[in-house]
């Protein structure tokens, strides 16, 4: 995870750059030439701007000569006193004509574009700065992909190395539980001779010690009462009920219950259940079978 977020992280910056550079490249509008003007490499159109909006030139008055339109000063009808907007004037065929008159956003565009003359507009230093830091990231992914690498490599060898102690151990599990007999778990903990536990976790005397009355044994068999928090003993007149409760699950809760003062229920050791029940586990863990054998 961690991994992934780095690379992440990196291919922002690598993109932020990118971004960084795109705009620096295509902006809009960029160095002039020496004429003041240059090409916009959006619409590939070449216009001039000195001072002024992006505009064309061309021949304003119509004498052959570029003129911008900006700086065209329109002398028509200046020695007449004739209105500029409204004179006309005739040729030597008589014809009337109306005389041009400077338009500040001309429609008509003439390209005068100069290629050696026209500056670059993303500076040497920019593109080397660009290329250096997109190979930087490209070597610290390729450091981060091959440390991802390692890792997962450092995991399967472990995995392999857990899964031969598990065989290594179940193996012994096996060979130990034949020799003895027994379950490897009763041998460990120290389990009572003739007792067990079920599959409640709750420890059990062995079937001739078990009748109705006596659930898992006269030995871990007791009964609470269902009004009082008192336990009694099989038999005792004061029990007004025939719950029975194992004597672990009252150890385990030995402040949820008091004895009855008249049977005086006494409670046998059920210390190994713990050290059973911490062993299980850490067999269930590991995946370590043991046999379901029972010493009865």
């Amino acid at each position: 995870m961690r991994i992934i977020k780095h690379l992440s992280f990196l291919l922002s910056i690598l993109l932020f750059m990118l971004s960084v550079f795109m705009i620096t490249a295509f902006a809009h509008p960029g160095k002039t030439d020496g004429s003041g003007g240059h090409t916009d490499h959006s619409t590939g159109e070449y216009h001039f701007h000195h001072g002024y909006p992006e505009h064309s030139h061309y021949d304003v008055d119509g004498d052959g000569t570029i003129d911008c339109p900006y700086d065209f000063d329109d002398k028509t009808g200046h020695d007449s006193g004739t209105d500029v907007g409204t004179s006309t004037s005739s040729n030597s065929q008589g014809i009337t004509t109306k005389p041009k008159v400077s338009q500040p956003y001309p429609s008509v565009s003439v390209s005068t574009k100069d290629d050696n003359r026209e500056e670059d507009a993303v500076p040497i230093w920019i593109r080397v700065l660009m290329i250096v830091l997109t190979v930087l990231v490209i070597l610290m992914a390729i450091s981060l992909i091959d440390k991802n690498n390692k890792i997962k490599s450092q995991q399967k060898e472990l995995e392999a190395e857990k899964k031969n102690t598990r065989e290594t151990i179940q193996s012994l599990v096996v060979d130990l539980e034949r020799l003895m007999g027994n379950n490897i778990l009763n041998v460990l903990v120290g389990v009572p001779e003739g007792e067990y536990i079920d599959a409640n976790m709750l420890p059990v005397q062995k079937d001739e010690f078990r009748t109705k009355a006596f659930k898992w044994g006269y030995k871990y068999t007791f009964y609470r009462s269902k009004t009082t928090s008192k336990y009694h003993r099989h038999g005792c007149r004061y029990c007004n009920s025939s719950i029975p409760i194992n004597a672990y699950s009252i150890q385990r809760r030995k402040n949820s219950y008091t004895p009855c003062q008249v049977c005086h229920p006494r409670l046998p050791d059920v210390s190994w259940v713990d050290r059973y029940i911490k062993y299980k586990k850490f067999f269930d863990k590991h995946n370590i079978k043991v046999s379901a054998k029972r010493e009865d």
